[in-house]
């Protein structure tokens, strides 16, 4: 019995070692990292960029990929980003070079296609838009990734009870549409379960997930090119439980 807890503990000790070692290498070797694009030959010549500006956008497209906030009737939501060719923030969206002085306001919202993943600021849609209207409209670009039609009229409506002057809005929409919830609503619903379970079985919702974010394990992870949450396979966008009989949208 002494061997067995003298082993238990050498192991438990060297899994904690693994793991703080793991947890304080990791961001040194993201920040000294050579991060190089992976666009295929088409979009290099459609961008137009040197290779050098084309890892800058690479970078500032993916890297905050996933790092997404939460937003109350939205869900999720692109976060703050400031960078060479890619910035957004909450109060204006994506970036786009508006006059100054507008007679009336157009607010377009979609998914990352209209938020312009992979692309930088002048050459999303909302830019070219804003380049063919003139200096009588300002366009604002309220695209996000994953967003569909549900997200985007809770957002439009947000706009609206939060004063944002909008005299037109347009809606592109196509791949992302689903029935039922939104991309990451099981995670936020397996987080919300933690506030309102009983305080003696809150560890029953916590363990496997706690397990599943140790450093070693999502180390594995990304070796293995795996997601780093627990997924369920089964949820297609286009075909997912909530749609009762999995009618193809």
């Amino acid at each position: 019995m002494k061997n067995f807890s003298l082993i238990f503990l050498i192991t438990l000790v060297t899994f904690f070692l693994i793991n703080l070692f793991v947890y304080i290498s990791w961001p040194l070797y993201s920040k000294y990292k050579t991060i190089n694009h992976s666009y295929i030959d088409e979009q290099v010549k459609l961008l137009n960029m040197t290779n050098e500006d084309l890892n800058i956008l690479y970078k500032e497209t993916w890297k905050n990929y996933h790092k997404f906030t939460y937003k109350p009737f939205i869900g999720h939501s692109e976060t703050k980003r400031k960078g060479k060719f890619v910035n957004f923030d909450q109060e204006n969206g994506r970036k786009v070079l508006r006059p100054i002085n507008c007679k009336s306001n157009i607010y377009l919202y979609g998914g990352s296609t209209m938020f312009g993943y992979n692309v930088a600021d002048k050459d999303t849609i909302a830019q070219e838009l804003q380049n063919l209207m003139g200096d009588k409209y300002c366009i604002y670009n309220h695209g996000r990734a994953y967003f569909y039609s549900k997200q985007e009229n809770n957002l439009f409506t947000q706009h609206i009870e939060n004063n944002h002057s909008i005299d037109h809005a347009f809606f592109l929409d196509g791949i992302n549409e689903r029935c039922g919830g939104y991309e990451y609503d099981k995670h936020l619903s397996r987080s919300f379960q933690i506030l309102v379970e009983r305080p003696y079985k809150m560890w029953e919702k916590t363990l496997i997930s706690f397990f599943y974010s140790l450093p070693v394990t999502q180390f594995y992870n990304s070796i293995k090119k795996k997601n780093r949450w627990i997924n369920n396979p089964d949820n297609n966008i286009l075909e997912i439980e909530s749609c009762k009989k999995k009618n193809t949208l």
